[in-house]
Formats: C-alpha cells, sequence, structure tokens
C-alpha cells in the first residue's frame, strides 16, 4: 500500500503522467489486500420427520447417497414400520432424534 502511496505522489509531483481514475483502480488492483476473516459459524441442520409412510422414499434417498441432511426426527408412535431407516440412519452416522411429545405436558395447564 505504501508503494501505491510513493507511486501517486511521485506522479502528482513530477506532473509526468495524468492519472485517471482507471488507472488508479488498477494500480490498486495490483497490491495485495489482507483482510481478517471471521470464522464461519456452522451452518443450520436439516431434520426430516417421516411420517408414517414416508420412510421408504427416505430410505431409499439414504441408500442413494442423495440427501444432504443432517438427522431424522422418529415418532414413537411408528418406530416399528421405520426400523430400515433407523438403521440406515446409524449406519451414515446421522443424528436420529426420537419426538416423545412431551412438550404439551410442560405447560403449567398439561
Amino acid at each position: 500500500m505504501d508503494e501505491l502511496v510513493n507511486l501517486l505522489i511521485n506522479e502528482y509531483v513530477n506532473a509526468n503522467v495524468d492519472i485517471t481514475v482507471n488507472e488508479t483502480v488498477a494500480q490498486m488492483n495490483d497490491v495485495p489486500v489482507l483482510r481478517l476473516v471471521r470464522p464461519a459459524s456452522e451452518p443450520l441442520g436439516l431434520f426430516l420427520r417421516p411420517g408414517h409412510n414416508d420412510h421408504r422414499v427416505l430410505s431409499q434417498l439414504l441408500s442413494e447417497g442423495r440427501s444432504a441432511m443432517t438427522g431424522v426426527i422418529f415418532d414413537p408412535t411408528v418406530l416399528g414400520p421405520q426400523q430400515e431407516l433407523r438403521t440406515e440412519v446409524r449406519q451414515r452416522n446421522l443424528w436420529a432424534v426420537l419426538d416423545a411429545r412431551l412438550m404439551e405436558l410442560a405447560t403449567p395447564s398439561g
């Protein structure tokens, strides 16, 4: 950056070169600029909640490697039919969340 400043001062003082805005921008682009970059935060996760029959489609997507999800939220009332999906999720080290649906009981009028 100091080199650019010295160059601009010399050109102005000597009046040998008529500096235009475009030339100044071009010269500034040649000078590397260092800047501090903050680390990126972890992106939000994508969790899917399969319904009673959705586990077949989701299992197929997982077996084909076509999903970019973080995990699956399982409903405890349909755990039997979703056994194959749970196995796929565990093999791929995805999050397997069991939603017991107890939040409604946490309210004062529960």
